[in-house]
């Protein structure tokens, strides 16, 4: 089995531009609540990243609407009216819609006003995106989602074509076509997003080499269930998943050549995750695949510093001319192997930004890594002890600051 990644697999420009503009905001330290009006992207992941850092959803009631601090809005835009309403807020606000996505509202909004035009926008009825733009376009304009819908249209006068930026490209391609035919004076405005076309190109472009198709992103993501349609049109068996754990590894493990790609909103370390769940299922069917496993669980559990500790207590003995080192070396050893299991947990606890197969081993064996982390707080201690009341105590103090070190941790929701 065989694992490809995708180059233009994950964040887009305007996305990185707008979880970027969140976490400076946060670096400055100003005055809260630091709010999202609606989400600021289509993926829960990155929504839950941010809310562990302090970054709510507001869904715009009334009552209970932000009385101070910032509200950041969406990347797909808000409507002519919301923005009328926002700006009425005594909040600060942080305008992240893409600036593409910015570039086809005020497209729409200029055509509105000269009034010498119908105005056509291809998109998803139910997206963001969509509604707010046809709030700028005015009453001249129609939503079609497809060819079917050019039957269904009245005569138009000098149309102009318009798209939301994460439209098929190809399909925008057949309704300018056909509405060309039938309209000579059409005006068509191409407003995908460079971004979006690149992906769904390459997409296209690596169906060949490939015998089926995982795609990442938010279920809510249009651009993500583009690149599922597309793959489907290229004729391969296509699995769209949010996270690793969605993986069917059943059905998966059928295929030789697997490519993963991922829409627009879907942050790196959701894609790293899903390559390394792949990469673990391939290496399992491999001769060998059984000590691979044995390995990772050595690394991924730390239970590799024990002997590492030990073999630099053996190594001491050896420079100090043969002293005894084993019996002080013991309980350093169970310290060490306590300290670290006990700080992955902590730090497991809680999405973060860049984590990968360790935390997903670390949160499915949680109970056991913990029963050991505990085991090695009373024997190091005792050990310690053996050798006289200043090496327990010693010890006692080191899983003291320890404690005082992880309650920030254990406060902020990652508590044992």
């Amino acid at each position: 089995m065989s694992v490809t990644v995708a180059r233009s697999a994950g964040f887009c420009w305007g996305v990185r531009r707008a979880v970027d503009c969140v976490l400076d905001e946060l670096k400055k330290g100003g005055r809260g609540p630091f709010l999202l009006y609606g989400p600021l992207v289509h993926n829960p992941q990155v929504l839950e990243a941010l809310r562990q850092r302090g970054v709510d959803v507001w869904n715009g009631e009334e009552e209970s609407a932000p009385a101070s601090g910032v509200l950041f809005l969406r990347t797909h835009g808000v409507s002519a009216g919301e923005m009328e309403r926002l700006s009425g807020l005594p909040t600060r606000l942080r305008n992240l819609v893409c600036p593409r996505v910015a570039r086809v509202q005020a497209l729409a909004r200029k055509h509105s006003l000269e009034g010498d035009r119908d105005i056509l926008i291809l998109g998803d009825p139910d997206h963001s995106e969509v509604i707010a733009l046809l709030s700028y376009a005015g009453p001249r304009a129609r939503l079609i989602s497809g060819l079917a819908d050019l039957d269904a249209l009245p005569p138009l006068t000098r149309p102009v074509l318009l798209a939301q930026t994460t439209q098929n490209e190809l399909l925008f391609e057949r309704v300018a076509e056909r509405l060309a035919g039938e309209y000579p004076d059409l005006l068509v405005e191409r407003t995908i997003c460079d971004s979006t076309d690149e992906r769904q190109e390459e997409l296209r472009a690596l169906c060949p080499r490939a015998d089926c198709v995982v795609v990442v992103g938010g279920a809510n993501s249009a651009n993500t269930s583009r690149l599922t349609a597309i793959a489907a049109e290229e004729g391969l068996p296509a699995f769209q998943v949010e996270t690793a754990d969605d993986l069917p590894l059943a059905a998966l493990s059928a295929h030789r050549r697997i490519l993963v790609t991922a829409g627009a909103s879907t942050p790196s370390w959701v894609i790293g995750k899903v390559r390394e769940r792949l990469l673990e299922m391939q290496g399992s069917a491999r001769p060998g695949g059984g000590l691979l496993r044995f390995l990772r669980t050595i690394v991924f559990s730390s239970l590799y510093v024990a002997p590492a500790a030990l073999a630099l207590g053996a190594a001491s003995g050896v420079a100090m001319g043969g002293e005894p080192w084993i019996r002080p070396a013991l309980p350093a050893c169970l310290a060490v192997l306590g300290l670290h299991s006990l700080n992955a947990i902590l730090e497991t606890a809680r999405p973060r930004f860049a984590s990968f197969g360790r935390d997903s081993f670390v949160r499915a064996n949680r109970s056991w890594l913990l029963a050991v982390a505990l085991l090695c707080i009373p024997a190091s201690i005792a050990l310690g002890a053996m050798q006289g009341l200043l090496p327990a105590a010693g010890y006692a103090g080191v899983w003291l600051l320890f404690v005082v070190y992880s309650l920030p941790l254990a406060g902020g929701g990652g508590g044992l």
